[in-house]
């Protein structure tokens, strides 16, 4: 199932997805972070509807969680705005390719909210 720009429900968690990187190139799946930021907002009404988000799936990090600097990894600031209004307790990206030695190294929190680095993979036991 393709998740992005939809709010699922499964098994009582309520999953948001969002594709693609910061435009660098002009490749399929990258987006300004204005796109980006319109995408988002085109979706407040259903996150209203729907009572909020618990987990955000992305390609991306926000802007300074787990990104870096070049054009192809920069993460999306708006992604701040979604994790500040609506609290998703996981936000789980890939893109930033990166190795961890424990659990621990690839969570940061922003307020209630884990960002979780799953490159590679990683196994994660919800609590919703």
């Amino acid at each position: 199932m393709n998740l992005h720009g939809k709010l699922v429900q499964f098994q009582g968690v309520k999953i948001l997805g969002l594709e693609g990187s910061r435009w660098y190139n002009g490749g399929p799946n990258q987006y300004t972070e204005r796109q980006m930021r319109r995408m988002i907002r085109n979706l407040k009404i259903g996150l209203w509807w729907k009572g909020g988000v618990d987990m955000v799936i992305s390609h991306a990090p926000p802007r300074h969680v787990h990104d870096a600097e070049d054009r192809c990894h920069k993460g999306f600031k708006s992604f701040h705005w979604l994790i500040s209004h609506y609290a998703p307790k996981y936000f789980i990206h890939g893109h930033i390719h990166a190795h961890f030695n424990h659990f621990e190294d690839r969570v940061t929190n922003i307020d209630s909210t884990q960002v979780i680095n799953s490159y590679g993979y990683t196994i994660l036991d919800i609590d919703i």
